[in-house]
């Protein structure tokens, strides 16, 4: 019977992902690489450059820049066409801009002979209607003469480049450029196993740590007093591990179609208190000082199906395990940002959420074995169990201090763009808001300084592992000294902070992004969850 319903179960689970909806958005802004289209064509006299603002949208002079590849050495036109001057209400002051299509002139003999040319060019726009892009780089590639070709954008080389280097696995688990091949180029049943495996190994990753002692009332919980029999441990266990797998892969799929910070905005002060508070009382319960139950008129008319447990039924443990992957739970991997991304960009959602389900599934194997051990490592009598029982209530009990404890800290902490925070030596900026990001690229553009930006908040137990073991580095320290340092603090999830982590395609803290000399970010370099010194010196 009980295998009947875990089976039908699965199955409601799996049907979801068929019949979840998709929810028509309406795009009300282009793409950037739409927005402002580039080409160019080379002829004997000159380069000529051919910018084109969409309708509606316009493009800053002093923004437009062109140099040979990897050069900082920036191209200055021989002709270029006059700019309109206008109030723009994104920077509060009067600048020149163009509308529609316009030419730029560039000296022949500013470029090498053919052979052929690799220009990166950079451009910022905005839209009429109020949102401005950050700065875009884009690649032409000119290899003959009269011909016009259009802009691509270095990532598409990258990729080319990388097609044919050999990962391991978990290597493409760290490599956002991998997983997105891996998603786009692998049969589902291999994609499915590849990220199965995922799921097991991102297990021992110190985000799931939480979850173990919430696992550890269920497998101890106790009815009448005397320990849950072994069976039933191992059903309320699968229970947990399906419901936290079909939490995670719902917010998931939420979360990249409707726009990033939806999990992320779970971490709100008053979500935390109000988990950390259910978990004391659990936690008082383990202790003794009552007995959660049903009233007797319910309970007899249910217990010949579900029985009885401590922390609630079948189905409170199925959603006990999905509160908790929500709540314990809000780091962000490379696996899980691949997909999110794949599903946002490709808008096949009902395979990213089999591919997260999947995903979630590997990573509650661990959790499940732990509760299969634990129900034949123990005796099955005796007056320890409560003293285990107690035990385990008080380590409750301090999971919902340390879950409640950065909702605490904020409401101490002064919010603002002008704090800087010391990490391992390093001094950081900290902003919370896009326009002060902004704000402090274009200084760091204006000292010609590369940028290195953390997105990070009190609440995510991975940021602190990156801070301890990756920018403890004493090579990792000495190599930032040529960045500018910033970080943007999320730990207060407000309209600010999803709209940045929207804008730079994240969806969860720890991220790193990389902006050059121009304050153009390298996607390529973008890094997503805990990397060690060495990935993080290559991105470098």
């Amino acid at each position: 019977m009980m295998l009947n319903k875990i089976f039908s179960l699965v199955i409601s689970c799996l049907a979801t992902f068929t019949t979840f909806q998709s929810v028509a958005r309406t795009e009300e802004f282009l793409p950037p690489e739409k927005a402002f289209e580039i080409k160019a064509i080379l002829s004997a006299e000159s380069l000529t450059v051919i910018y084109n603002a969409a309708p509606g949208y316009y493009i800053y002079q002093e923004s437009i820049a062109l140099s040979l590849k990897d050069s900082d050495v920036k191209i200055l036109p021989s002709k270029q066409p006059q700019p309109h001057e206008k109030f723009d209400n994104n920077f509060q002051k009067i600048v020149k801009t163009y509308e529609g299509e316009v030419l730029f002139e560039y000296p022949t003999k500013s470029f090498p002979d053919l052979s052929p040319i690799l220009l990166d060019v950079t451009v910022q726009g905005c839209a009429s209607q109020g949102i401005c892009y950050p700065p875009m780089l884009r690649r032409l590639l000119i290899q003959e003469y009269g011909k016009a070709v259009n802009s691509i954008d270095p990532e598409m080389e990258l990729s080319t480049q990388q097609k044919n280097s050999k990962l391991s696995w978990w290597e493409v688990s760290e490599d956002l450029n991998a997983l997105n091949r891996l998603l786009t180029s692998t049969s589902l049943p291999i994609l499915l196993l590849v990220f199965f495996l995922l799921g097991i190994g991102l297990a021992f990753t110190p985000c799931m740590l939480p979850m173990l002692p919430i696992l550890s009332s269920v497998v101890f919980g106790t009815v009448d007093h005397h320990l849950l029999p072994r069976k039933k441990t191992i059903i309320l266990a699968i229970f947990y591990v399906l419901g936290m797998a079909f939490a995670f892969s719902l917010a998931g799929m939420a979360t990249a179609w409707f726009g990033a910070g939806i999990t992320a905005g779970l971490q709100n002060r008053w979500v935390l208190l109000a988990f950390g508070g259910l978990m004391l009382i659990l936690s008082a319960g383990l202790l003794g000082f009552y007995e959660l139950q049903m009233p007797h008129s319910w309970q007899s008319r249910v217990d010949h199906w579900i029985g009885k447990h401590e922390g609630g039924n079948l189905y409170g443990v199925f959603a006990l395990g999905a509160l908790s992957s929500l709540v314990a739970s809000p780091c962000v991997s490379a696996p899980l940002a691949g997909v999110l991304t794949f599903i946002a960009q490709s808008g096949q959602i009902q395979l990213g959420g089999l591919i997260l389900f999947v995903m979630a599934c590997g990573m509650g194997v661990p959790l499940l074995l732990f509760a299969i051990g634990a129900s034949k490592i123990v005796p099955r009598a005796g007056k320890w169990m409560l003293r285990v029982q107690r035990s385990f209530g008080i380590l409750m009990i301090l999971l919902a201090f340390w879950v409640m404890l950065p909702a605490l800290q904020s409401f101490f902490k002064q919010q603002g763009v002008n704090q800087f925070k010391v990490i391992n030596e390093l001094k950081f900026e900290i902003v919370t808001k896009t326009v002060d990001l902004e704000a402090k690229l274009s200084q760091a553009r204006e000292k010609n300084k590369k940028t290195l930006v953390i997105i990070s908040a009190d609440w995510c137990v991975s940021c602190k592992e990156l801070e301890i073991q990756t920018l403890g580095s004493d090579i990792v320290k000495a190599k930032l000294a040529e960045y500018e340092l910033i970080e943007v603090d999320i730990t207060e999830m407000g309209k600010d902070q999803k709209a940045l982590l929207n804008q730079y395609s994240i969806f969860g803290p720890p991220a790193i992004l990389i902006f050059d000399v121009n304050g153009v970010e390298q996607k390529s370099k973008k890094i997503v969850g805990v990397v060690g010194p060495q990935k993080l010196l290559l991105a470098l």
